[in-house]
């Protein structure tokens, strides 16, 4: 007896580039999250639509609004120029940086070592905006600066004045002053955004200093108003080496 069968279908080949998948644009997502494993998982940063805090607080990422001020211009082109500096220092030099161990500390409050580019770059932007000399060899002390303690704003709306009165440092160190806008009493803590670069000053010149000019050129003329209003100032000293104290913050009721 002859068996019928069922004839085979023919198999289909598909061509397809190589390196490419179908499903790959499906999956595509940026990650920029600072990761730490210690008792439990600390996540910071963006994963694809997701940001996640450092308290732990997770919310969806929306494209900010870019704004390029001048400031912002100024920034990166400083950054940008001393990555090029770093380029063309002699391959003795860059080694000396690599094994620099310059510290700062990161979002998660931890103590981390910068070095060869980072260090040369962090060090002379800080020196830069200090008004300071530029170094191209690294420095012999790793010690921060002196930070600038006990600080007070005085902030006036009569007369539209700012100033801070503090104790004047032992060890030279130029000071970079960040300032907020006056703004309502129940916000307890400025962000990151609101905080300008007004001016600098010597940290071992007589207390106060007077930084009113300073403030109206970033804020505009008699910037300084609204009684009963929160100015937030936060401080940090630079040494001539570029090493930066840590950051101080107080703040002033406008009077």
């Amino acid at each position: 007896m002859s068996k019928e069968t069922t004839p085979s279908k023919p198999t289909e080949t598909t061509i397809r580039p190589v390196g490419t998948s179908p499903f790959k644009k499906h999956f595509k997502f940026f990650v920029f999250v600072l990761v730490e494993f210690m008792d439990g998982m600390n996540l910071s940063g963006r994963i694809g639509g997701n940001v996640y805090q450092k308290n732990g607080i997770k919310r969806n990422f929306a494209n900010p609004g870019v704004f390029l001020t001048p400031a912002a211009g100024r920034s990166k082109g400083l950054f940008s120029l001393q990555q090029t500096l770093f380029a063309g220092l002699s391959v003795a030099v860059q080694k000396a940086w690599n094994a620099y161990g310059f510290t700062y500390i990161n979002r998660f409050a931890r103590v981390k070592a910068l070095r060869g580019r980072g260090a040369f770059t962090r060090l002379n932007v800080n020196l830069t905006n200090s008004g300071q000399a530029t170094i191209t060899t690294p420095p012999v002390s790793l010690l921060p600066a002196d930070p600038l303690l006990r600080g007070i704003v005085l902030a006036n709306n009569g007369i539209h004045s700012l100033k801070l009165g503090y104790l004047p440092n032992t060890n030279a160190g130029q000071v970079l002053v960040y300032a907020t806008a006056p703004v309502r009493p129940s916000i307890l803590k400025p962000t990151s955004r609101m905080l300008k670069l007004i001016g600098v000053f010597d940290g071992t010149a007589a207390s106060p200093v007077t930084l009113t000019t300073e403030y109206d050129a970033v804020f505009g003329v008699n910037a300084v108003a609204g009684v009963g209003l929160t100015i937030f100032v936060q401080v940090v000293t630079i040494s001539a080496t570029g090493n930066a104290s840590p950051f101080v913050g107080y703040s002033g009721i406008v009077s």
